[in-house]
């Protein structure tokens, strides 16, 4: 569902299913994570890997050498651990991260992190170690893999409801406001274009997902709502994205940004409203039914 940032200076939530229910509902598998101390992170990768599990390490890229990121910028990253070897303790791990950053581009790939590595973190507050657990018997495990007991089509359309409820007060509107001054230092610009390209991926994501409902047999949607949705909402915000690196750009440069970031803000925001909106007069359980519907998947 829905839900309002956390914070401020957060960005607007799109969260169509949580992701651990999602995991568990495709996988029959729940992540579960814990902070490991100085000397554990081997270890604790080691006996998940011999249970049969796949560890994955959450950490700071900041500190990750094959990252764009490295000794630049402070961002949650992960990857996951494929082997344990040495002695000297090594972790073979797999980073599946592909994306363009203003330091270059990030590809997937096979690496090492070395024991010196490890030790840093380790010691790093913000590294998690993560790993997979059944999350019931292998039978209904089974049922989960298959989708059974996960009403995406009831999902959607509360989701469409709480998207296109949103009236004053809405996280859009605080968001909106916190962003609209124009002389806002590169530091806090840095910051809401991080928040943007937040919400485009989220949004990316969820017509993705689109795509998978429309797949589902029986389906009550029809097979172009996710490339609908990237039309009307996530090439929005994809300009939006575009404006606010080229301002963050110029702020670099010692010039003054460009105005108009809040209004593009605004007209995403109302994109996505004015969609959902349409999505449910469309897509109710009565209008769902009516004829001509299914013809267009």
């Amino acid at each position: 569902m829905v839900r309002v940032r956390p914070g401020r200076g957060a960005a607007p939530r799109l969260d169509f299913e949580p992701q651990a229910e999602r995991c568990a509902a495709l996988a029959g598998l729940r992540p579960r994570s814990e902070r490991v101390e100085e000397g554990e992170l081997a270890d604790a990768c080691e006996r998940a890997l011999s249970d049969g599990r796949v560890p994955m390490v959450v950490t700071d890229a900041y500190q990750l050498p094959w990252c764009p990121y490295t000794g630049r910028k402070h961002v949650e990253h992960s990857f996951v651990v494929t082997a344990v070897t040495g002695p000297p303790r090594t972790l073979q791990v797999v980073d599946g991260y592909d994306n363009r950053t203003e330091w270059g581009d990030a590809r997937p790939l096979e690496t090492t992190v070395d024991a010196a590595l490890t030790a840093v973190l380790e010691r790093d507050p913000a590294t998690e170690f993560v790993s997979l657990h059944p999350e019931k018997g292998a039978e209904d495990a089974a049922k989960a893999a298959d989708g059974a007991g996960v009403d995406r089509a009831a999902l959607f359309r509360a989701n469409l409801a709480a998207l296109a409820g949103r009236g004053p007060g809405d996280p859009y509107e605080a968001f909106i406001e916190e962003n609209r001054p124009d002389d806002v230092g590169p530091s806090a610009f840095d910051r809401f274009c991080e928040a943007c390209w937040t919400i485009e991926r989220r949004r990316g994501l969820y017509a993705t997902w689109l795509d998978d409902l429309a797949a589902e047999p029986g389906s009550p949607v029809p097979a172009d709502l996710g490339d609908r949705f990237r039309d009307a909402v996530v090439a929005r915000w994809s300009e939006v994205n575009r404006f606010a690196y080229l301002a963050l750009r110029r702020l670099r440069a010692g010039r003054r940004a460009p105005g108009g970031v809040a209004d593009l803000l605004a007209a995403a925001a109302a994109a996505e409203r004015d969609l959902a909106a349409a999505f449910v007069a469309e897509f109710s359980p009565g209008a769902a039914q009516e004829p001509g519907k299914k013809e267009r998947r």
